[in-house]
């Protein structure tokens, strides 16, 4: 007699099965997210002009509106020579900066997004708040190794969990979730790894950044500081003691925190005027 499988369906298989035949022929994204993937290609174009370029980031006043934002910030406009085109933005702020603010605006728009607000208004920001001082923190770090680009840690600290704000954003579109957070927060944790990195794998972002971001590993001496792993994983667990993930840490990253601080919590408060920076350039609560 044939066994029969007594496994439970998984109450997450609807939505679960749903994305992964979405996201096999098309990505149902938010159309912030649509401009940031449509810039992002363009950027990966060798052959693209900066009047392309620009053309296309003209295609999302809220992209554009930002980038001209950052591009007139202290961050980047220490003389306050103000500008207002597009064109002299882009050479200020330089390629790789353009593609992590757009992907930084539409995970902002997506974890702010009128989805993600009618179920649960705050697990979206906590999670977006999480990834910002991540990414903050990991470009702090990264200065203090040549051999590490600020500009890759920064965009693997917005990319890691971009997972969680897809599911959140989806999720909205199933009552199950409306009334439950219980079963939301188990979603967003247990399933966001594997959404995330098809999603960056459509996004077009680098190979190698992908596999950092899903086979972050502990580093062998903390103190060392000698690759974007090390980077990711120490920003993650200063990140965690002044804007909490929704994954719990684990027992063994909760013992590194001690290390992690006595070597590099200096940097958090530099990291934190970033947050704030960027906050008031994104134009987020």
């Amino acid at each position: 007699m044939p066994k029969t499988d007594t496994t439970p369906p998984s109450p997450h298989a609807q939505i679960l099965n749903d994305i992964t035949n979405h996201l096999s022929v098309e990505t149902h994204f938010p159309t912030c997210m649509e401009a940031a993937l449509l810039i992002l290609n363009t950027l990966k174009d060798g052959n693209a002009s900066l009047d392309r370029i620009v053309s296309v980031i003209n295609t999302e006043p809220q992209i554009y509106t930002k980038l001209l934002r950052l591009a007139n910030s202290v961050i980047y406009n220490p003389r306050s020579e103000d500008i207002d085109d597009m064109s002299t933005a882009v050479a200020r702020l330089g390629y790789n900066e353009v593609r992590n603010t757009s992907l930084a605006i539409a995970i902002t728009q997506m974890a702010h997004s009128r989805n993600a607000r009618s179920i649960f208004p705050d697990v979206g920001r906590l999670a977006w708040e999480h990834a910002l001082h991540v990414a903050t923190i990991a470009r702090s770090l990264a200065r203090l190794n040549l051999e590490i680009r600020p500009e890759e840690a920064m965009l693997l600290g917005m990319i890691q969990d971009i997972g969680i704000f897809y599911l959140l954003f989806r999720a909205a579109e199933y009552p199950y979730y409306g009334d439950n957070r219980d079963a939301t927060l188990d979603l967003l944790r247990n399933h966001h790894r594997g959404i995330g990195q098809r999603l960056q794998y459509i996004l077009g972002l680098p190979r190698q950044l992908i596999l950092v971001a899903a086979r972050q590993q502990r580093p062998q001496d903390i103190e060392t500081l000698s690759s974007l792993n090390d980077c990711l994983y120490i920003a993650h667990l200063l990140a965690d003691e002044v804007a909490p993930g929704l994954v719990p840490l684990t027992p063994e990253e909760k013992q590194d925190i001690p290390a992690c601080h006595e070597y590099f919590g200096g940097l958090v408060s530099e990291a934190h005027k970033d947050v704030s920076a960027f906050k008031l350039i994104l134009n987020a609560p």
